[in-house]
């Protein structure tokens, strides 16, 4: 349980599994980041056609993992891979997404 004391000076508990600030946990083992990585590129490939919402939920849990892990350099590797992936229909998709993987490194933030 978490103990917390609000405003009210009170003391709260909570279980710890317990995520009300919506701010989306991750739980994820590092040995299976890569599996995660190559399920996005997977997703990367079927766009624009198929799987836009799924691929941006799996980018962002990737992209959360990566930064909460503290795995800089796997930030560089899914964004070579996503490039590598880049089609005439999703470029303009993917170079979005990678720009924002270069750019943003707030884990709490969404890619959209």
């Amino acid at each position: 349980a978490v103990v917390s004391t609000q405003s009210t000076g009170k003391e709260e508990y909570s279980n710890s599994y317990d995520n009300k600030s919506g701010t989306g946990m991750v739980w994820i083992k590092s040995s299976t980041l890569k599996q995660n990585v190559m399920k996005v590129v997977r997703y990367a490939k079927r766009l624009p056609d198929k799987g836009s919402v799924m691929f941006l939920k799996e980018l962002n849990k990737v992209r959360r993992s990566i930064l909460f892990y503290g795995f800089t350099d796997m930030m560089s590797v899914l964004c070579e891979l996503l490039e590598k992936e880049k089609t005439a229909e999703n470029s303009e998709i993917l170079s979005n997404c990678i720009a924002q993987l270069k750019d943003e490194r707030d884990p709490t933030k969404v890619i959209k």
